[in-house]
């Protein structure tokens, strides 16, 4: 009940980011139906929630009150009690922490850019903002507790001795390739709402090369998923690409998951106007993604199953809300 209680809160501070129009609440009450909930208990429900979704809500309630503080010109107690303590608790988090102080830290210099001049107190508080999330995820990152995990093979041993071996190049290679697998080669509906919109924008700006996309998840759909992934004994239920499987399947889909990003990034380009939307959606993608590529350099990165794209998710899922805010626009609705 609580959690539920969670996902309408996050779902309202939403669409309170997008606009004010009410049918915005709608609109994302509706997206936020199709974030895969069974994630959430694939390593333990209540786990799960504390580590990856309470995080996440805080990160959306942070820019929450950031956008009200703009617009109300003050700060009132109880928004820097719900920023600080949110940040505290969202940094506490490396997924999250990284996604929140690179977010904010994005924001921060397109504010020189685009907001000069415009309300310097506001400016002053973006920025001890990220000063403050960069000051609590470094304490949380090197503090006793967490640098003896790191250092720890226990957790190596138990999920993945095979780790010890894996070089530097493995790890982003894995990081990669368990992240695209996921994303590209098995259901996800939010990724098919995605590469649709920017299907419909593309086709709309006569942007042939921004519909590959749409039409590559379609053959694969067609095709069907398990052709192009493989599943470790060890991987635990988990997708990836083995290059080292006969045949030319691990390529190919390899091949195809450059396209499918390189076509997206080529797409959005030609097809947001505004440019400011368009700089939001590449930094979004961008520190999303990167938030489940540092997973390769953890020996729980199968271990830690599907909850690790809690982050990303919820990404994707604001960058889907964006485009439908472009096509609106577009139409002039």
């Amino acid at each position: 009940l609580f959690d539920s209680v969670i996902y309408l809160l996050m779902a309202k501070m939403t669409a309170y980011l997008l606009g004010e129009e009410k049918m915005w609440d709608v609109v994302c009450y509706m997206m936020f139906l199709m974030f895969p909930f069974d994630y959430m208990i694939s390593a333990g429900y209540i786990a799960t929630s504390a580590n990856y979704l309470y995080p996440v809500f805080g990160i959306i309630l942070i820019f929450s009150c950031l956008k009200n503080i703009y617009e109300e010109g003050s700060v009132r107690l109880w928004e820097a009690v719900c920023v600080v303590f949110a940040t505290m608790y969202s940094t506490n988090h490396e997924q999250t922490g990284i996604a929140l102080t690179g977010i904010l830290f994005c924001a921060d210099i397109y504010w020189r850019l685009w907001g000069k001049g415009k309300k310097p107190v506001f400016a002053g508080i973006l920025h001890g903002e990220f000063l403050l999330s960069v000051l609590c995820f470094g304490i949380s990152f090197f503090s006793p507790g967490h640098m003896g995990r790191m250092g720890s093979v226990k957790e190596m041993e138990v999920w993945l001795p095979q780790y010890a071996q894996w070089s530097l190049a493995t790890k982003i290679y894995r990081g990669y390739t368990t992240t695209v697998a996921a994303l590209f080669f098995q259901r996800q509906d939010l990724i098919t709402v995605f590469v649709t919109l920017l299907g419909m924008l593309s086709f709309k700006k006569k942007c042939w090369a921004g519909m590959i996309p749409l039409l590559l998840e379609m053959a694969v759909k067609i095709m069907g998923y398990n052709r192009f992934v493989v599943f470790f004994p060890y991987s635990r239920g988990m997708p990836d690409i083995d290059l080292l499987e006969n045949g030319p399947a691990p390529w190919i889909t390899l091949f195809l998951s450059v396209m499918i990003i390189g076509f997206t990034v080529y797409g959005l380009y030609r097809t947001v106007e505004n440019r400011m939307r368009l700089g939001v959606l590449y930094t979004v993608l961008f520190i999303a993604a990167c938030t489940r590529e540092l997973m390769g350099f953890s020996a729980t990165i199968y271990a830690s199953s599907f909850r690790t794209f809690t982050c990303i998710l919820f990404g994707i899922l604001f960058c889907n809300l964006l485009l439908i805010k472009e096509w609106m626009e577009g139409i002039k609705i």
